[in-house]
């Protein structure tokens, strides 16, 4: 796997003595260390006096951008596992090579606790204290929630299952279409888990609009799928050593528990005839920068090499079928409602508000065959979402729209998390259009100045 993530501790300091750092084994080709990303810092002592000061909260949760002199380039290291060869003796994958992350930061107090990280951390205890947090903030507004474990990861970990709605809707929740959204399938995205922290603050806001959502959706919640990665620093690999978002199709219950019982509580919901109507993975970026959609259209796809893009439209190859004239026009209609589905939804992010954090020209839709195998197209195929989405998030910043030039930050991804579920407010027919309880957007309040 291609290994990117670390997160360290540093002590025994001097103040402002410039300390260079190199790491290694970074195995990426391409890195956003090489392009105005900096790595983030916490200091011990700069925490200490914040809360001497009586301050309850502070910008990234004390996590700064530091870092100068840094570049990324190919070293002289290879890794030891010998070449892989198929059935035929020829080569499936070449030596690996490493590459160094090199940068150098100064420390503004002695002998001071310093942790660095290529990202924002979010931990698995993280988790599980904002999962108390969420309940307690539940039991003083007028929804039901619940959570539960959906099953035991390979180290036996719990992988929380949240279900949240609303009480004042007659209709039993199982009436209600569903929402499912996930994250951490791999571990070193921690931005995914920041934005799905907006989602919850925003389902628990308990304004007009969290209300809106509550009282016409089920919304069943995974927010890390791959805990035993996130806990042993891995990149994006499971313990059993592969990437969970390429096992979805046929997961095996044993090796990849978290992928099977998730896909397999949606074949649950789906036997029993419930809607899903949205499907979002979130994830984080490490090549682009920033934040956009990958769906699924029928007019992009693989696997239907009779369709054809003519004057903006698609048309089916009749030479290739016998279907008479009727049948012809409902398979068109259906392609092209499927694809205003899959795209009507970054649309109406992006119209949130001004400063919408939503790239809408990298949103992509096309439906690719090394893609077959991962959650969202997976769930488009199965259960015919045609909301079915991965939502990446950069891990390093933006190069359009309101915050360009600006590094990522938390409120960035919080910010996200809480469009998120106002554009399926202004989507969604089965919402009010009443948007009197829309929370203000503003300029984002913890954004990071460009290098």
């Amino acid at each position: 796997m291609t290994g990117q993530w670390f997160y360290f501790q540093i002590t025994n300091m001097q103040a402002n003595v410039p300390y260079r750092f190199n790491i290694i084994n970074c195995q990426k080709p391409a890195c956003f260390f090489g392009r105005g990303m900096q790595p983030v810092c916490f200091s011990l002592n700069d925490a200490m006096v914040l809360i001497s000061r009586g301050s309850s909260s502070c910008q990234n949760g004390g996590w700064k951008r530091k870092g100068t002199n840094i570049s990324y380039y190919r070293n002289n290291y290879k890794d030891n596992i010998p070449p892989q060869k198929d059935t035929e003796g020829n080569r499936k994958r070449d030596i690996a090579r490493f590459y160094t992350l090199t940068f150098t930061l100064k420390f503004d107090h002695a002998d001071d606790i310093v942790y660095v990280a290529y990202h924002f951390p979010y931990t698995f205890s993280t988790l599980q204290g904002n999962l108390l947090k969420w309940k307690e903030k539940a039991e003083s507004i007028e929804v039901l929630f619940e959570t539960q474990t959906l099953t035991q990861t390979l180290a036996g970990l719990p992988v929380s299952l949240i279900t949240i709605t609303g009480s004042a809707r007659p209709e039993a929740p199982q009436e209600k279409p569903y929402v499912v959204l996930t994250a951490r399938v791999h571990p070193s995205e921690s931005n995914s888990s920041y934005v799905m922290d907006g989602v919850m603050d925003f389902l628990l806001s308990d304004t007009q609009d969290s209300r809106t959502l509550l009282r016409e959706f089920v919304f069943k919640i995974v927010p890390m799928l791959n805990p035993d990665g996130v806990i042993c620093g891995n990149s994006r690999c499971s313990l059993a050593g592969v990437d969970l978002n390429r096992q979805w199709t046929s997961p095996s219950p044993d090796i990849f528990p978290t992928i099977y019982h998730t896909k397999n509580l949606m074949d649950y919901l789906h036997n029993l005839g419930k809607e899903l109507y949205l499907f979002v993975d979130l994830h984080g970026h490490s090549n682009q920068k920033n934040i956009f959609f990958y769906g699924c259209s029928p007019l992009n796809d693989w696997q239907r090499p009779n369709i054809e893009e003519e004057e903006g439209f698609a048309i089916f190859d009749r030479r290739d079928n016998g279907d008479n004239g009727e049948e012809l026009t409902k398979r068109i209609v259906s392609a092209i409602d499927s694809d205003i589905d899959a795209k009507g939804f970054p649309l109406s992010m992006k119209r949130i508000s001004s400063t919408s954090t939503i790239s809408i020209r990298q949103c992509s839709y096309e439906v690719q065959q090394v893609r077959e195998t991962c959650g969202r197209v997976t769930v488009w195929r199965r259960f015919g979402c045609p909301r079915s989405y991965t939502l990446e998030s950069s891990l390093c910043g933006f190069d359009s729209g309101p915050f360009q030039g600006q590094q990522m930050a938390i409120g960035h991804l919080h910010q996200t998390g809480r469009d998120l579920l106002k554009a399926l407010v202004k989507q969604s027919p089965k919402c009010s259009s009443d948007k009197s309880g829309e929370l203000p957007l503003q300029n984002c309040p913890d954004q990071e100045n460009p290098r």
